[in-house]
């Protein structure tokens, strides 16, 4: 019973594409044109249009929507999860990248304060030099 219903949704799904198609369009606008060209045939495209197209064809188009709206849903599901997957991915990647951050601003920290002692060293050993290297008045 599953292949028939598979064959039905691939015959309502092609039905419904076919119908949509501008194929479709000019076709109709043909058949609805030859009463002009032939006026015997108005019986005929009566008939059709109004029996025969609407009451076969539009609920196989109904069909055909339900289908194709299942099918895109579908994607839709699919799409949603794999965002959601590359989210969750995006969000660890960021907490990481603040961890690295943190650590790099104590890093800097750390290094600001020891460059900061080095030169307040090396300010006081210049000082000790140019102590020690000018002559003592007597």
């Amino acid at each position: 019973m599953k292949w028939i219903a598979q064959i039905n949704e691939t015959i309502a799904r092609r039905v419904t594409l076919a119908f949509g198609s501008m194929g479709m369009t000019y076709l109709f606008l043909i058949w609805s044109l030859l009463p002009l060209l032939y006026p015997p045939s108005q019986n005929l495209v009566f008939y059709t249009s109004s029996g025969v197209i609407q009451l076969v064809a539009l609920p196989l188009l109904m069909v055909g929507q339900v289908v194709l709206g299942r099918v895109a849903e579908q994607r839709a599901q699919s799409d949603h999860e794999t965002l959601m997957a590359e989210f969750t991915e995006i969000k660890s990647m960021h907490e990481e990248q603040a961890k690295e951050l943190k650590e790099l601003r104590f890093i800097h920290r750390d290094l600001y304060e020891r460059h900061n002692q080095m030169v307040a060293h090396l300010e006081q050993l210049l000082d000790t030099q140019e102590a020690q290297d000018t002559p003592e008045e007597s």
